[in-house]
Formats: structure tokens, C-alpha cells, sequence
């Protein structure tokens, strides 16, 4: 059986993001007699994230949602040297398969349909696991462990070897960029990034990374560029929406901002954008349409009008004074 096999994993263990009852029951059964177990089900990407970097959890399964879209955190764990090279099975729902084509170029997760049946998802489970147990893949964990457990020079040894490597050289770019960002070397990190989207232009991942290195050097400009060409190479998806409108916003680009996050209050995700859109609408003096965002907020409406005046009349007494 697999579970009787010789293990190379330190512990063989996931972490499930969902907020289907009882989902982590259902799992913890399904991949029991593999060998492996279900710390947790969490609705907080933060609290899985933190999971992972603590060595609690080398696995994740994403159970794709309104409030928590696969997409979403698939971007998040971008962010990080650990979580963007840590094997991810995402179930996607119906609603949102046409974001398929970039979930297959951010972070290489195993992707399954949702409603979730036994005989789709332990297929896709069992094929994320080898695939993460065979070479090269096998050397990003390894890479992983060796960073964790304080062996960083040869963590960075096996990355420089994986971005040689056309199968995963992507990811190991990104978490490559990362540990040099760390060690405050900046040229290094941008040299790896733009190296790897130059061996990967249609890589998602690297786009989006390279403006998130930019964002942070203080250069929104150039960070604006990558995430319209993100936005470009998937026009379907929303995958750089975020980014764009952050970035929007910092070079002062508040019409444009509007329109992104129109775009995404329009395909369903109102819940997490609404507060937000309302708000860079009151601040463009566009009450009315603001008002219509939370047509079914008029408290929030409520409070934002009183803090915006709130701001202003300070404003107007410190001119005075």
C-alpha cells in the first residue's frame, strides 16, 4: 500500500482551507489510509500560512469558495519562500472554472471539480503527492527543510539549481527572490525574477511576483507594468485585479482603480471588495454611487460619510491654525 512505502516527508500532514462543515472529518478519512492526516480546518489563509512556516503542515488543500477564492490564496502563498513551494490540491467550484487557466501558472497546485466525490479527489491527491516525491520537485522540499532547519546556504545551493530546471524553475525563482530579499539582496532577487519570467513570459506566478518586488522597492510604476501584463495574458481571470488597483492607487490612478474594483464586485466577489469600493468612491466625491455599492450596508455608508467629514474638518482647522 502507499502508506506502507518509505516516506521522505518529515511528517505527513495537511491543513485544509474551507468553511464547509465538517470538511476536515471527511478528508482526514479519505487520505487516513495513505499514510496521512488533517491538522486542521481553517477559514484564515493567515493561520495556514503560519501552519506551514512552523513545519506543522507540509501539504495544503484549498476548498475554493465565495468569501476565500482558491485564486486568492494561491496568490497569497506568493508572498512567502516556504508557502509558495508547498504542494496545494485546490477543489474548484463551478462558478469559477474559468480561472482554471491561471491557477495552472501560479504556484503549480492540483486542481479537482467540485461538488467533491472520493473518486475525484483521491486521484488528484494521490498524483500531487508523487509528483512532489519524484525529482525535481522532491529538491524544492528539500530546499525547504534546509531553510527551516538553518542550513540557508544550502537551500539557496538547491534553488540556483531548480531555476536551471525548465519544470519547476518558476517557483524556485520566486522562493529564490524571496530568501535573497531577506538577506537584503535586492539585485540578486530581481536578476532571479526577471531571469525566470524571460525562461516562463506566460508564468502568472513570476509576473505577479515581480510586481510585488517592485511594490516593495517603492517603484509602483514599474510594479503597474507586470500586473497589466499579468491582466493581459489572462483577461478572463482576477487573478492581478488586487494588484493592479493597489498599484493604481499609489500612482494616483483613482479612475482606474474604480474600474478594477468594479470588475470585481461585478463577477461575485462583494463581500470582500464592497467596504473598499464605497470607500475610493467617497473619497472621488461620487456619494450616490457609493451609496448603491451598499445598498444593503447604510450604516457602513453611514459611518464613512461621518469619518470623511470628520477628516475634512480637520483639515480645514489645521489650515487655520
Amino acid at each position: 500500500m502507499f502508506a506502507q512505502r518509505k516516506t521522505s516527508w518529515p511528517k505527513q500532514s495537511a491543513i485544509v482551507i474551507s468553511n464547509t462543515p465538517n470538511m476536515h472529518m471527511m478528508l482526514r478519512e479519505l487520505i487516513r489510509g495513505f499514510g496521512w492526516t488533517v491538522t486542521e480546518a481553517t477559514t484564515s489563509v493567515e493561520l495556514a500560512v503560519s501552519t506551514i512556516q512552523q513545519g506543522l503542515a507540509h501539504l495544503l488543500i484549498v476548498d475554493d469558495n465565495v468569501d476565500l477564492p482558491a485564486l486568492s490564496v494561491m496568490r497569497y502563498l506568493l508572498n512567502d519562500a516556504t508557502t509558495c513551494l508547498t504542494p496545494t490540491l485546490c477543489f474548484v467550484q463551478e462558478s469559477n472554472k474559468a480561472e482554471i487557466p491561471a491557477l495552472q501558472r501560479i504556484g503549480r497546485p492540483e486542481l479537482t471539480d467540485k461538488p467533491l466525490t472520493p473518486s475525484k479527489f483521491l486521484p488528484a491527491f494521490t498524483k500531487l503527492v508523487k509528483r512532489w516525491e519524484s525529482s525535481p520537485w522532491i529538491n524544492m522540499r528539500q530546499a525547504v527543510y534546509q531553510a527551516n532547519n538553518g542550513n540557508l546556504a544550502t537551500s539557496i545551493k538547491s534553488l540556483i539549481a531548480a531555476t536551471e530546471n525548465n519544470v519547476v524553475q518558476s517557483l524556485a525563482a520566486v522562493s529564490l527572490a524571496h530568501t535573497f530579499r531577506s538577506l537584503g539582496k535586492l539585485k540578486q532577487a530581481e536578476t532571479i525574477l526577471l531571469g525566470g519570467l524571460k525562461r516562463s513570459p506566460r508564468d502568472l506566478g513570476l509576473m505577479v511576483a515581480i510586481g510585488d518586488f517592485y511594490m516593495h522597492a517603492g517603484l509602483p510604476k514599474m510594479a503597474h507594468r507586470f500586473f497589466a501584463g499579468a491582466r493581459n495574458a489572462f483577461p478572463q481571470s482576477m487573478a492581478a485585479i488586487p494588484d493592479l488597483i493597489q498599484a493604481n492607487l499609489l500612482l494616483g490612478n483613482l479612475d482606474d482603480a474604480i474600474i478594477h474594483l468594479y470588475s470585481m464586485y461585478k463577477q461575485g466577489y462583494i463581500h470582500p471588495i464592497q467596504d473598499y469600493l464605497a470607500r475610493v468612491l467617497f473619497a472621488e466625491g461620487r456619494d450616490e454611487e457609493a451609496e448603491r455599492v451598499l445598498h444593503n450596508n447604510k450604516s457602513i455608508f453611514a459611518r464613512l460619510q461621518a469619518s470623511w467629514l470628520n477628516a475634512e474638518s480637520q483639515n480645514i482647522n489645521l489650515a487655520a491654525g
